[in-house]
């Protein structure tokens, strides 16, 4: 008969709360001068050294969601040597293009601030989730297209995408087909 403790040893393993937090966490906007710039929460080392930076996009279906989606795997990577600025973007009720103008001033102003945090910031990683996934992906791979009036204009060095929305006319056709219904 097999044991079914390793299971249950792994699920209470997973579901237990977060090891003291060696991280830092300051929320307010940063340095971009767009008349309504998104908050961060920035999760960085105690110690500054030389650390890796992700600037991070929650979910939420363009409609909604918050940093704190994303919190838990920010301070993680925090926790691992890793400065992490999670950012909030403004959502459809700001419509096109106000929430890639966010995502693209949050990195540019993450890359300015980053400093004060990690000895190099030769390069900077976006991480989204969902919908940030997509709106990071689409900064990531567009330039200067978005940004507004941000003051850097380094370009991104890397992009993960965390099931993201890559194809938005196939999304809105899933959906269609899910609900039976047309958006």
């Amino acid at each position: 008969m097999r044991s079914r403790l390793g299971p249950v040893v792994l699920l209470l393993v997973a579901c237990s709360a977060p090891a003291a937090s060696t991280t830092t966490t300051t929320s307010e906007p940063l340095a971009s001068t767009t008349a309504a710039a998104p908050a961060v929460a920035v999760f960085a080392p105690e110690t500054k050294d030389a650390y890796p930076v992700v600037v991070m996009f929650h979910g939420g279906g363009w409609f909604g969601g918050s940093p704190l989606s994303t919190a838990r795997l920010a301070e993680y990577l925090a926790d691992n040597g890793v400065v992490v600025f999670n950012s909030t973007y403004r959502t459809s009720t700001g419509g096109y293009p106000e929430s890639f103008d966010d995502i693209a001033c949050a990195i540019r102003d993450a890359r300015t601030e980053a400093s004060e945090y990690t000895t190099t910031v030769d390069e900077i990683t976006v991480v989204g989730h969902s919908a940030g996934a997509h709106l990071g992906a689409v900064v990531s791979l567009s330039g200067e297209t978005f940004g507004g009036d941000c003051a850097s204009t380094e370009e991104i060095d890397r992009f993960v995408g965390l099931s993201g929305v890559y194809d938005p006319t196939l999304y809105t056709q899933l959906l269609a087909t899910f609900f039976h219904t047309r958006f």
